[in-house]
């Protein structure tokens, strides 16, 4: 026998041994450290998580994670003389007060700075809520509003990048015959503030909603209705320079839409707004 290639075979064989061994060890770490729940798994624990605490799942769940900004803005200041003939074209000035303007075909007036609320007399018959954004002051800023519409109430938002900016809205208020009024608000001079940065995921944002709100101990199961990405503003201090004495900033949010309240979740921090 020739030991020499014997020996050969046998160091070989040993080296293939090894790399099968070491294949295997590291298919298996990456199975260990490398899984991620699949999105199904993800969802079913969730609404487990939601059921627990009182709440049931009743739509589609985004799953989209974008990056987007922080940005500071202002409250609109229009003047009452340059909205009223924009809104109601061809009406007569009838009476004119400190804050609002009566016409032929309606009223304009400013409830506080950057809202006013139009109402028409007589409704308009006839027309869809849409219509209303052809003579709303810059009417075209505003799309539909995501969530789920009613029967007396349509509403519109302000959009900025793409994404709806929840407390900057026309809110069209009608009956089975005709548009009876509404109320706008509208900010301007956005700013961003820093660089964009990633969202959580909306089951992230529903997982801290049921954390945070138990609707379980009054045994009253709340169907959530719709889940949105946008915008809403919180206020902070501000510095010596600024006009007010604060600043104003808009925070990308989750907001989600349920049938016995709106719940507002901080896109960055988790943190659900239980103020209103």
């Amino acid at each position: 026998m020739n030991w020499e290639v014997a020996k050969n075979w046998l160091i070989a064989a040993f080296l293939l041994l090894d790399l099968i061994l070491g294949w295997q060890i590291i298919q298996s770490h990456r199975e260990t450290y490398g899984y991620v729940e699949s999105y199904s798994d993800l969802l079913a624990n969730t609404k487990t998580v939601l059921a627990d605490h009182g709440f049931i799942l009743a739509t589609k769940v985004p799953e989209n994670q974008p990056e987007i900004p922080t940005f500071r803005a202002e409250e609109a200041r229009p003047q009452l003389e340059q909205m009223w003939s924009g809104i109601f074209p061809g009406a007569r000035i009838l009476k004119i007060r400190h804050r609002s303007v009566v016409t032929s075909a309606g009223s304009v007036t400013l409830l506080r700075t950057g809202y006013w609320r139009v109402e028409y007399e007589p409704p308009l018959v006839g027309i869809k809520p849409a219509d209303v954004l052809k003579t709303a002051l810059h009417g075209n800023l505003y799309v539909p509003d995501p969530a789920p519409e009613s029967a007396a109430v349509v509403t519109y938002v302000e959009e900025y990048q793409g994404y709806p900016i929840f407390d900057a809205a026309i809110t069209i208020h009608r009956n089975k015959k005709a548009i009876l009024s509404y109320d706008q608000n509208e900010i301007v001079h956005i700013t961003p503030q820093g660089r964009a940065k990633p969202v959580i995921s909306a089951m992230d944002a529903l997982n801290s909603l049921a954390e945070s709100v138990d609707n379980a101990p009054i045994g009253v199961d709340n169907k959530i209705l719709s889940i949105q990405l946008g915008y809403a503003e919180k206020t902070g201090v501000g510095t010596l320079s600024s006009s007010l004495g604060r600043e104003r900033f808009w925070f990308p949010v989750w907001r989600v839409t349920t049938e016995q309240q709106v719940y507002v979740i901080n896109a960055l921090t988790g943190e659900v707004d239980l103020s209103s």
